[in-house]
């Protein structure tokens, strides 16, 4: 199924939500004008009524028919005549219609047309005994002055001659029908307009919301291996866009840091492992050059087999670098104490510390806890600890010292060697890094190593010179529980 653009997508339910809120205008605009004109036409029926009913008054006071005694039914159906077809010439009534019709529904007299064909109704009739009006719409079988639709007002009429009657005022709705369904007309003529004009706007509002994902789809598309340095430029004037080009280009960041850190360590990892290929590349073609006797095949095997045990020892220590860095490997939660730690790894180290002339002084050892991995603690330690035993002189001694607080526990080794030049203290940390002190076989991997363990546990690790000489390794770790 071929999928739309997001530009006809939003073009169209723009659009829609344009076309929708015009009707909802529409039916509105429609509703308030049909309001309007019937309150108009009712207000104008009741000051038609209020006329009407004052010219009958008026008559009945002047009707020559009237006597000192009480007239007769004949007498008012006279007056009721007299009136209609007088008023009915004269053009007071202009476009009304009257009826005068008596409480038992019978006509006693109406203007011109509208004689017998609007009768009051009962519901009129009703309210006329309680003095009250009654406005009703009224469609007749028979056209009337070019009308069929009617509207009426129905009052009741009381004289002082003691005659009562329902005088109904009657106009045409024609006019107002007509302004309404001529209204009804254009607005229908002009919603296809207006949802044109909707589909438009909203295209052009769409495809200034789409653009910015055009320049950024453009800028993906250029991003390669080779090119990682590309970033999207965030457009200022749409904020979620802006957060969205933020977001990708920080995920970026990190994507090309980790592909530098893999061609880095790839690079790094080739030049280490060279070396000692190539002294197990020169001694085997060595070897087999001349002929040899069997204790000299034996010596370079066993010459090989050190080379290749000090490969594994780092293509493991790389490997396990590279695990820490990248979050494959998590610490365990378990309570350690790092003094307990501290001590067992003086243990272990006395013979080699011993014979290279140097002692521990583990008088600075306290208490002190973490949650992690014992394990892995004891290997970045170790590791620290193999790097003061390589430069700390011979006859000195190397002080482990730990410490606890409500901040946390803090671990340090200290040597009486030369201590870490002063624009090395970060970089000592690198992969595969070696100071312009470094003495002795090694591949640069071992702090580099403890500080990913020490960071694994929510720590860090720094390094610093002692003003009398020799290098401070600390390492800070938060309370148990809280890394």
């Amino acid at each position: 199924m071929r999928q739309s653009s997001l530009r006809t997508r939003l073009a169209i339910r723009l659009g829609l939500v344009v076309f929708v809120s015009y009707v909802i205008f529409s039916l509105s605009l429609y509703a308030y004008f049909e309001r309007i004109l019937g309150e108009d036409l009712d207000a104008f029926l009741a000051s038609r009524a209020v006329g009407v009913m004052a010219s009958i008054r008026a008559y009945a006071r002047d009707f020559p028919g009237r006597s000192g005694g009480r007239p007769g039914p004949t007498a008012f159906r006279d007056l009721a005549k007299l009136w209609t077809d007088e008023r009915a010439g004269s053009g007071f009534l202009l476009s009304t219609g009257v009826e005068i019709v008596n409480y038992a529904g019978g006509i006693l007299a109406a203007t011109h047309g509208f004689e017998s064909v609007l009768p009051v109704s009962k519901e009129a009739l009703k309210l006329a005994r309680e003095g009250k009006s009654l406005f009703r719409d009224v469609e007749t079988a028979e056209d009337i002055g070019g009308s069929t639709d009617f509207r009426v007002l129905s009052v009741p009429l009381r004289l002082d001659i003691g005659f009562t009657a329902v005088v109904q005022v009657i106009v045409s709705q024609s006019r107002v029908r007509s302004a309404l369904s001529t209204l009804r007309l254009l607005l229908m003529l002009l919603a296809p307009g207006f949802a044109a004009i909707g589909a438009g706007a909203a295209a052009l509002i769409g495809g200034g919301m789409v653009a910015p994902l055009g320049s950024m789809a453009a800028t993906l598309r250029r991003i390669t291996e080779r090119r990682l340095d590309e970033r999207v430029e965030a457009p200022g004037e749409s904020r979620e866009l802006a957060e969205l080009a933020a977001a990708f280009n920080m995920m970026m960041d990190r994507v090309e840091a980790a592909f530098d850190e893999q061609l880095r360590f790839t690079d790094d990892a080739a030049h280490q492992l060279r070396t000692p290929l190539t002294v197990l590349r020169g001694e085997l073609e060595l070897a087999l050059k001349h002929a040899r006797s069997s204790d000299e095949y034996e010596r370079v095997l066993e010459s090989n087999l050190e080379e290749v045990e000090r490969m594994m020892r780092l293509v493991g220590r790389m490997l396990d670098l590279a695990r820490l860095e990248v979050g494959k490997i998590e610490a365990a939660a378990e309570p350690v104490r790092l003094d307990a730690v501290l001590r067992e790894l003086a243990d272990d180290f006395e013979p080699l510390a011993v014979e290279q002339g140097m002692s521990f002084d583990l008088s600075g050892l306290s208490p002190a806890r973490a949650s992690g991995d014992s394990l892995r603690l004891y290997q970045a330690f170790m590791s620290i600890l193999e790097n003061a035993l390589r430069y700390a002189p011979p006859g000195s001694a190397i002080e482990l010292t730990s410490s606890e607080s409500e901040s946390g526990s803090r671990v340090s080794v200290r040597d009486h060697g030369r201590g870490v030049s002063e624009d090395e203290l970060t970089s000592i940390f690198l992969r595969f890094h070696r100071g312009r002190n470094a003495e002795g076989p090694g591949h640069g991997i071992g702090l580099s190593l403890a500080a990913s363990v020490v960071r694994l546990h929510g720590g860090t690790l720094v390094a610093s010179n002692r003003p009398g000489g020799g290098a401070v390794f600390t390492a800070s770790f938060p309370p148990p529980g809280k890394r």
